[in-house]
Order: structure tokens, then sequence, then C-alpha cells
């Protein structure tokens, strides 16, 4: 069910596990995070409690039915108890009041953890708890057409675009300063050239 050296590992857990338990009683046993912190102690030790028994039980249907009943108390551990204890832990730490214990707490939750995942019937139990992936069809005849450098039509040149300017035939061209006027102007100076003639230049023709 446990290799021995597991076995001994999780024996090892769960003394830190009753030690913090017979210390800490008195004090946080309201806490919210005692009450998790309780089922995984009693958790933990009807699963030692099991594996001692099926190692010494003499009837293989016996031996079957407590190593289902381990798996059953260790399956209910990690998918309803410890997920909830290692929120509850971590407020322990954001609190700042006992930060070590909080520490010591989801340590020792994460060594129970990985323990427990290598009983052989809570393995099995949590693979197929989990979604298989969907199995995409591939057509084995569909190998494609090949493709060469011939085979591979150039792109036709696309013909020249002209630029037009919106605005050239609505917008009238500006006459420079420079450019020479039309009859208008000539008019314009010669009314000028008159209005310049002073009174003396009348009596004198």
């Amino acid at each position: 069910m446990l290799p021995n050296d597991k076995l001994e590992q999780l024996q090892n857990e769960y003394a830190i596990l009753h030690l913090l338990y017979h210390r800490n009683y008195n004090q946080h046993r309201v806490a919210v995070w005692w009450r998790y912190f309780d089922m995984i102690h009693r958790g933990v030790r009807k699963v030692l409690r099991g594996i001692y028994e099926a190692q010494e039980a003499k009837k293989i249907r016996r031996r079957e039915e407590l190593e289902k009943e381990v798996a059953a108390v260790a399956s209910h551990l990690l998918t309803r108890v410890m997920g909830k204890a290692f929120y509850h832990f971590h407020s322990v730490i954001a609190l700042g009041q006992f930060v070590n214990l909080g520490f010591v707490l989801v340590a020792n939750l994460s060594a129970l953890r990985s323990l427990l995942l290598e009983i052989e019937g809570v393995q099995s139990r949590r693979h197929m708890q989990e979604k298989p992936l969907k199995s995409v069809k591939i057509d084995a005849d569909d190998i494609g057409e090949e493709l060469t450098i011939d085979s591979v039509s150039k792109p036709e040149p696309s013909p020249e675009v002209r630029t037009i300017d919106l605005f050239e035939d609505i917008a009238p061209k500006k006459r420079s300063r420079e450019e020479p006027d039309s009859g208008k102007s000539e008019k314009k100076k010669k009314k000028k050239k008159k209005k310049s003639k002073s009174a003396i230049d009348d009596i004198f023709g």
C-alpha cells in the first residue's frame, strides 16, 4: 500500500502534527482554522492505524477491506479538507500574530498531502476524477499536396495607382504676387495716375 520509506515519513509528519495539536489546544481550539486542523489530525491517525492493521491482517479479504478504507479516508482529506485547511492556515500567517505557527502548519500540510498521494487507491481515484482530454481525429490518408517552387504561382504585379489630389479641381490656384495681372489691373493703374495729377497740372494743360 505504501513503501516503507514513505510510511516512515508519514509517521514523522504525524508526530509533528500531534505535538502541535497538544501544545496549541488550549489557546487556539476556538479559532476557525483549528476545526480543519483537528479533522486532519484525526484523519491521518485513521490512515496510519489502517495501514498497521492491514499489514498485520492474515486474511486477504480483510486486508483488502482495510486498504479500501485507508484510501477512502485519504481521498476525503485530499478532496474535502486540505484545500480549505490550506486557505485558513494562510490566514494565520496573514494576521501576523502567530507567523511561525502558520508556516509550520502550511509546511506540515504540504508534506502530508504529498505522502497521502502515494497511496495506491488514492492515486487511481484521483486520476478517475480528472476530466479526460478531448481526442482529435486525424485522417491518415489526407497527407496534403506536395508543393514545389515552380508549382507556386507568382502574384501578378498590381497596377500602378495614380494619386489624385482631391482638392485639385475644387480649390482655385492662388496667384503669386509676381504674376502679371489682367486688364482690370491696368485700368486701376491708369485711374491711380489720373488721380495723382494736381490742380496746377490742369491749368497748364
